[in-house]
């Protein structure tokens, strides 16, 4: 969730990724906190036990061999109706309650006048091909981007 400003560990469990990630869309002032709270406790438990059925059952998960008992349909579509209510549910609050275009993450598009200052700056060329220094930067390494934004906004009278 890098425009909710969330960082996770990179060996966190699933589990504890969904519950981050609900717990992270909830906000302080709805009136159902602690239910949704909890709410986010038990759906984390069971994008768990999906998880674990997924690491141990049939040879295309995690490199397991053909002789490994696969998921059978049932389990399958009811792994998947769960799978599709937490995702929807996830993307339904975040839309509806945080306003994503008020979030953290710089957009590329949103900084035309940075960008055309960079690129201007930093001519960038390969062969006879011009290309967007600002856009590659963007591409390639969100972070410097970033920081070169932020530099570029804060000395802009100075330019």
């Amino acid at each position: 969730m890098t425009n909710k400003a969330v960082i996770y560990k990179e060996d966190v469990k699933f589990q504890e990724l969904v519950r981050q990630t609900v717990d992270a869309l909830i906000t302080t002032s709805h009136c159902y906190r602690d239910k949704l709270c909890e709410l986010a406790r038990r759906i984390a438990s069971v994008a768990q036990i999906i998880a674990e059925i997924r690491n141990n059952s049939g040879f295309a998960s995690h490199s397991q061999d053909v002789k490994k008992i696969p998921v059978d349909s049932t389990l399958s579509l009811f792994i998947y109706k769960i799978t599709d209510v937490i995702g929807g549910f996830i993307l339904h609050y975040y839309i509806t309650h945080n306003n994503p275009k008020k979030d953290n993450r710089i957009h590329y598009e949103d900084c035309n006048q940075f960008n055309e200052y960079f690129d201007e700056v930093n001519p960038f060329v390969i062969g006879l091909l011009p290309l967007s220094a600002s856009e590659a930067l963007y591409q390639q390494d969100y972070e410097a981007y970033r920081e070169e934004y932020l530099y570029y906004l804060e000395t802009k009278d100075e330019n």
